[in-house]
């Protein structure tokens, strides 16, 4: 009797303790699970963040691109009204036509890409939290053509030195005084526009200078075209996330 009554103790307490075990597995295991869906929400929750701040930075370059669009392609009318201008035989009688316009023609302004955002995520090791298939790569690549932009436009401010080497050999020097505007900043025509010193040789380099200007320009304009369709492309995906 005594044998029996401790083997139904025995067996009891292996029950308990089974019970007791089971229930430490179920509780840690929805600990474990809610710990999850916490950092889920917590992730989804950055990633929509990232997006939103993302989507901001990409319409700010889309409209800024558009403004250069714009500015490159008056520039470029200038650039051609010049070369018309450089193309007729010397004496050049419209100087204050030819100094406004060739100092127009060797400005272009930077490019103003937003990467704040980007850099963000970049440094901060955050693309994974995008879960969307294929976004990462497109905004990598997107912020990866700055790179192309950057020499596009470094190869036009070697060009645009070179003209204004040739320019300074048949401008006077007077003809470089008061010519910006204080308020504004921008290049007006002057009354005063003193006649230019004959060198057909050096007018004619600054005419293969100033193709170059216009190509270069097309270049950059190209470039910023593929990124306003690259950026449009990105803004419909998050858009669909």
């Amino acid at each position: 009797m005594e044998a029996t009554n401790s083997r139904k103790v025995g067996g009891k307490r292996f029950k308990e303790y089974l019970l007791e075990g089971l229930m430490i597995f179920v509780a840690v295991s929805m600990g474990f699970i809610a710990d999850n869906i916490r950092e889920n929400i917590s992730e989804r929750k950055l990633e929509n963040e990232f997006l939103n701040s993302l989507r901001v930075d990409l319409k700010a370059d889309q409209l800024f691109f558009e403004k250069q669009i714009q500015l490159i392609d008056q520039k470029n009318l200038i650039a051609d009204s010049l070369m018309l201008l450089l193309n007729t035989p010397p004496p050049i009688k419209s100087t204050a036509n030819f100094y406004y316009w060739s100092r127009q023609s060797q400005r272009q302004r930077i490019s103003i890409v937003v990467t704040s955002t980007f850099d963000e995520m970049k440094y901060g090791s955050s693309f994974r939290l995008i879960k969307k298939n294929g976004l990462n790569k497109e905004i990598v690549d997107y912020y990866n053509q700055i790179q192309i932009l950057r020499y596009y436009e470094d190869q036009f401010e070697i060009t645009a030195d070179k003209f204004r080497n040739l320019y300074n050999q048949v401008v006077d020097p007077l003809a470089f005084f008061n010519t910006v505007d204080k308020n504004t900043g921008t290049i007006i025509k002057l009354d005063y526009n003193p006649s230019l010193k004959n060198n057909t040789q050096v007018v004619d380099q600054m005419i293969l200078q100033m193709s170059s200007i216009v190509a270069t320009r097309a270049a950059i304009k190209a470039q910023i075209k593929n990124m306003q369709e690259r950026g449009v492309k990105i803004l419909e995906m998050i858009e669909n996330e």
